[in-house]
């Protein structure tokens, strides 16, 4: 059985630096068949690295070679434009950032999981139509 994957900033994070379950995100990376994400992905795992510099939990190095890191660990990645109009739709019904929003919407659109480290976008959809998509790291198993 294949197991395809699609994965959020949270996730991607904890493959480039110590986090908590990093070990579950390693073995998601190991054990997945194929890692797939939307483009904003890279934004956002830039931008927490860029974090993580500013608060000198990281030196700038570190985060260039993670950022180009990255880039091998995804094997598949998504334009969202063809997300959006989805996207919006569930940011203003759930009350929730669009980008949040983009993964979730990626993966309906896309039929897959979306693996996600992040408790409170878990939270904020486990009541919601969208729940179903949502698969969190800690429930992950290949």
């Amino acid at each position: 059985m294949s197991r395809v994957v699609l994965v959020d900033a949270s996730v991607a994070v904890k493959w480039l630096v110590q986090e908590q379950h990093v070990a579950k995100a390693i073995m998601l990376l190991d054990e997945a068949d194929e890692i797939t994400a939307p483009q904003i992905l890279f934004g956002e795992v830039a931008n927490a690295l860029w974090k993580k510099v500013r608060r000198a939990e990281i030196a700038a190095d570190t985060s260039l070679d993670a950022i180009r890191l990255l880039q091998s660990y995804i094997h598949v990645v998504h334009p969202i434009e063809e997300f959006l109009t989805e996207a919006l739709t569930m940011a203003c019904a759930v009350d929730h950032p669009i980008y949040d929003c983009l993964y979730i919407a990626c993966a309906r659109g896309l039929n897959l999981p979306l693996v996600t480290a992040d408790a409170r976008l878990i939270r904020k959809f486990s009541s919601s139509p969208y729940a179903a998509s949502i698969l969190p790291l800690d429930q992950w198993r290949p």
